[in-house]
């Protein structure tokens, strides 16, 4: 491999590259070191891999790293004769194939050599329109895996600079699920009778904002996502998001303009629900929840919540649309962090990153959905868990119980096409020294340390009770089964640079 430095202080130097991780920054310690003080102190780093082709890394500069003018966001592949942007310096990248070959004689290409027990790299369409139209920009260079529906939490990876450079594209979104029953009562002081007729889309905000909170995941290394959250009992401090908002972080914080702490009260992965409680109440408003009976299909519904803004300020946004179908099952297993829905809203208003976990309300204020998910190839085709749902799985988490969750923090879902494709997932993989066998990643753990894990993170789960994990959120739910808290399972995971299985006897929270 080699890179020149095409603009910049630098111009004209010309580096070799070896098999070991390559850095570049402005360290002097950095393999490049570059003197343009718009590239970061370590701004990025280059790993080759077997099969001939190289992950470049972003890592967490402040202006971002570019291929061919798109933001990688924290990984990508690079197969030879890309233009690498780092700030305002652009380096050429060239393999040892594509320098040796030259331009116009890449039919007499040899093959890329294969690490064995490695899958070989996927074959690209011959045009874009020949895949699924993702809603972002340059989907070849998306560090997450290929999913047809995205999570809508604001992550940390996903800095100002790649944000700036989205604005020019739709922005695409994302999240997850259901499951369990039960009866819910509801506090006999919940504030605010619901009207008679139908408000304003003004007056619904109004009414519906103070109930309405940011919710900021964190770990040791700073903020981790963020997303929504809607007041359930105001007078007890009790605030339900999606799991998925949860599982972003260690620790968490709600609120709107004054921030304060929150903890985990009960979760459940298989149906993205999780309630936080909050000592300090200041300002809170209790939600009203309302039923699906009562909505039609054309209804007019609103979504409040902090999605992602231009600004990049926390403020509440509202978003209105219609309902498309009151209560639909959602059962495909249509991506790897997506468990199966039965029952959610089927609705067009408009969601982005940040809305996870938000209310969407009818136009008498009243909660209907929880804003979840959306399959960005479809225009308008939105999802909100159905608030009769809601309604039969949140006895248990206000309880102080979970479903099938260990609190384990699922970072990262392998695949088998992942294991080919993934820059993010690969990269792992090489990292920690996994053999390439589908499984869940585990980098943290939210709030106290799970019971029963006696291994250092990263770790992989490859197995729950005996069977084996296909890489996706549905097939751990599914080996988990009920999991009620108190109750224990057998987890299976290989440790950061070890390919022996180690069997932990986990209990459920």
């Amino acid at each position: 491999m080699q890179l020149t430095v095409q603009r910049g202080p630098d111009q004209g130097r010309t580096l070799s590259i070896g098999a070991a991780p390559f850095t570049i920054g402005r360290d002097p310690a950095s393999d490049l070191a570059l003197s343009d003080p718009s590239v970061s102190w370590r701004h990025a780093r280059l790993t080759a891999l077997p099969d001939g082709r190289t992950i470049l890394e972003d890592l967490g500069s402040t202006n971002g790293t570019f291929v061919e003018g798109r933001p990688i966001g924290e990984r990508t592949f690079l197969e030879g004769g890309e233009r690498i942007t780092l700030g305002d310096v652009v380096l050429a990248y060239r393999s040892v194939a594509s320098a040796a070959i030259g331009p116009g004689d890449m039919s007499s290409a040899p093959a890329p050599p294969q690490a064995i027990g490695w899958p070989p790299a996927p074959s690209m369409p011959a045009s874009p329109a020949a895949g699924l139209r993702q809603q972002n920009a340059a989907p070849q260079h998306r560090p997450e895996s290929q999913s047809v529906i995205q999570r809508m939490v604001l992550q940390r990876s996903v800095r100002r600079a790649n944000l700036l450079a989205l604005l020019a594209a739709v922005v695409s979104i994302a999240v997850v699920v259901v499951l369990v029953s039960g009866s819910l009562e509801r506090p006999s002081a919940t504030p605010g009778p619901a009207p008679s007729s139908d408000l304003t889309v003004p007056d619904v905000a109004a009414q519906v904002e103070p109930s309405t909170v940011l919710v900021v995941g964190t770990r040791a290394d700073g903020r981790a996502g963020s997303g929504t959250g809607w007041v359930y009992d105001a007078e007890a401090g009790l605030v339900v998001t999606n799991l998925h908002v949860v599982n972003a972080g260690e620790q968490f914080q709600v609120g709107a303009n004054a921030m304060a702490d929150a903890s985990v009260l009960g979760g459940a992965p298989c149906e993205d629900l999780a309630v936080l409680r909050v000592a300090d109440t200041t300002g809170l408003v209790t939600l009203p929840l309302g039923s699906q009976a009562d909505l039609r299909a054309g209804d007019t519904v609103v979504a409040v919540g902090y999605p992602f803004n231009a600004s990049l300020a926390n403020d509440v946004q509202v978003a209105t649309g219609a309902v498309s179908v009151v209560r639909v099952a959602f059962d495909r297993d249509i991506a790897p962090d997506v468990p199966h829905y039965p029952n959610v809203i089927q609705i067009s208003t408009p969601l982005n990153p940040g809305n996870s976990g938000g209310p969407l309300v009818d136009l008498q204020g009243r909660l209907v959905g929880v804003n979840s998910a959306a399959i960005p190839f479809l225009q308008n085709t939105n999802y909100a868990i159905g608030v009769d749902r809601v309604k039969e799985v949140l006895p248990t988490l206000l309880s102080g119980r979970s479903l099938a969750w260990t609190g384990l923090g699922f970072d990262g879902y392998a695949q088998t096409d992942a294991l080919q494709s993934d820059p993010t997932i690969v990269g792992d993989y090489l990292t920690n020294g996994w053999p390439p066998t589908p499984g869940i990643i585990i980098r943290h753990f939210v709030g106290d340390r799970p019971a029963g894990l006696d291994i250092q993170l990263p770790a992989l789960l490859v197995a729950v009770n005996g069977t084996a994990m296909d890489g996706s959120l549905n097939g751990y739910c599914q080996a988990a089964g009920a999991g009620q808290t108190g109750s224990t399972a057998t987890f299976t995971f290989l440790a950061a640079g070890s390919s022996q299985a180690v069997d932990l006897t986990m209990t459920f929270r």
